[in-house]
């Protein structure tokens, strides 16, 4: 589930290189067993249009107990944007706040407080721009300034991790800043929401 906000070509076009069947993006459609069940990756990036249901966080959360792995991203400022996906966040105990952090004013702030886990294995630093703190369940992955910005659960066979912010997809972001490590994450994201069983690409070092 994608949206527009920021331009993120760059990830869009690294991600169709990187599969055999491509990214789709779903948008408003409402999530199904049938919708859901081709797919092994999902990622809700600005799902800011009409009200999610308990009846697609239900569906959701089936996927992702048989082995799905779902990736939220938020901070587009929309005001139905977070309840979104708080909704469908829910059955899984991570949520989040609904106060905007770190503002960066159009620019992003780096965060450099990472703990040891699969989707952080040699992240030293990403950037953020006016997100919403993660809360709840789950292992604490990143935080800064007393945020906890990056958290991360299983769900018997799938797996969710959440995180702050969505400048992580933005070219701004993959182009402009040679510091942050935001190809690694991606790559480290990825592998770690894929079942354990598909052969996956080895990640060099």
């Amino acid at each position: 589930m994608t949206g527009t906000a920021g331009g993120s070509g760059v990830f869009e076009s690294w991600l169709q290189a990187r599969s055999s069947f491509g990214a789709d993006a779903l948008g408003d459609r409402v999530l199904t067993p049938a919708l859901l069940a081709p797919y092994q990756i999902i990622l809700s990036q600005d799902i800011s249009g009409r009200v999610r249901t308990a009846d697609e966080a239900a569906a959701l959360e089936a996927w992702i107990r048989a082995g799905g792995g779902f990736m939220t991203l938020t901070g587009y400022g929309s005001a139905n944007e977070p309840a979104n996906v708080n909704t469908l966040l829910a059955p899984t105990g991570i949520q989040y706040a609904d106060t905007l952090v770190l503002c960066g004013c159009g620019f992003t702030l780096p965060v450099d407080g990472w703990h040891p886990h699969p989707v952080s294995d040699m992240i030293t630093r990403l950037g953020m721009d006016n997100g919403y703190p993660v809360m709840g369940a789950g292992a604490v992955v990143a935080d800064q300034s007393g945020y906890d910005l990056l958290r991360a659960t299983q769900l018997d066979s799938g797996r969710v991790p959440v995180w702050a912010d969505e400048w992580i997809s933005f070219d701004s972001e993959w182009t402009g800043h040679p510091d942050y490590q935001v190809q690694r994450f991606w790559l480290n994201a990825i592998k770690w929401l894929s079942p354990p069983m598909v052969c996956q690409v080895p990640i060099l070092v």
